[in-house]
């Protein structure tokens, strides 16, 4: 989970530097595969069947982040000009920081 957490940071800060979004989605992709990872091994289990990975996808924590990334992508892109898109990116970093905050209470 660290390796991806800092994985993730160096993403976003090679997004912020080059502006390439395939950078930011390989941020957003390691988020979704360290919470993978935190799920399966609630789960206690090693292989992954079809059943394994329902239960995966449909657990509470997956489809947060699932939502998360889809209202934030969708936020992105009802921007009509370069201002408007700078305030909702404003909105995204602060929303993603609430949103820290109350994810690590939904696993408790």
């Amino acid at each position: 989970m660290a390796e991806d957490a800092v994985a993730s940071i160096i993403y976003a800060l090679r997004t912020r530097l080059s502006g390439s979004s395939q950078e930011a989605l390989w941020a957003a992709r390691r988020a979704y595969e360290s919470l993978d990872q935190h799920v399966m091994s609630r789960l206690n289990k090693v292989v992954v069947t079809p059943d394994i990975e329902r239960r995966v996808l449909a657990d509470p924590l997956i489809q947060a982040e699932l939502e998360r990334q889809q209202r934030d992508l969708s936020d992105l892109v009802e921007s009509s000009n370069q201002a408007d898109l700078a305030r909702r990116i404003v909105r995204l970093r602060d929303r993603a920081k609430r949103d820290a905050e109350r994810f690590m209470h939904l696993d408790a």
